[in-house]
């Protein structure tokens, strides 16, 4: 499969802070705006609330139009900016790096997509998998919310996604390393 440019589709970029560190959520978007986008975002986080960290909360978003080369500031909307943390509160060097990962195939071209968030304090299965049926309420609960509105988290072509029914749980070397810094 032939790659495709990464501005192939519109990005919405919320940079926000486990407490600790600050990381950034992506999320495509098509035939949709950026208002509908984080309207899908602060969802998404909202059935997690439960489970993130104490020190986490959503700091700036920014948006890249389809076909651009740079990103623009865009004012968080009211939703997003209620995940506002203890600043105070952060996570330590072995929490910091867990990474928890959703995802999709597109629905024609099967092109791969994924939700990557920090701050989910719910620790690590054996299987380094929870499954979306059965296992803790919020992560179901926010994959329901990525299939909720097709038009957003879709793929980098621009097809709605099909969400697998787990989450991966990992360490990513990249904090790893941060974290013995």
């Amino acid at each position: 499969m032939a790659p495709l440019p990464s501005n192939n589709t519109a990005v919405l970029y919320i940079d926000y802070t486990t407490g600790v560190r600050q990381h950034t959520l992506q999320c495509r978007y098509i035939e949709a705006t950026s208002a509908n986008a984080m309207l899908a975002v602060a969802s998404f986080l909202d059935a997690l609330k439960l489970v993130l960290a104490a020190g986490f909360r959503v700091l700036s978003a920014r948006q890249r139009a389809v076909g651009a080369a740079i990103t623009l500031p865009t004012t968080l909307s009211p939703a997003l900016a209620a995940f506002a943390g203890d600043s105070g509160v952060g996570l330590d060097g072995f929490n910091e790096a867990r990474e928890y990962v959703w995802v999709g195939r597109g629905l024609q071209a099967g092109r791969r997509v994924e939700v990557s968030l920090y701050g989910v304090v719910l620790g690590t299965p054996n299987d380094f998998r929870y499954e979306t049926a059965g296992g803790p309420p919020s992560l179901a609960n926010a994959r329901a919310q990525l299939t909720a509105e097709p038009s957003v988290f879709s793929t980098i072509s621009g097809e709605a996604a099909v969400w697998y029914p787990y989450v991966n749980v990992n360490y990513n070397s990249y904090w790893e390393t941060r974290s013995r810094v």
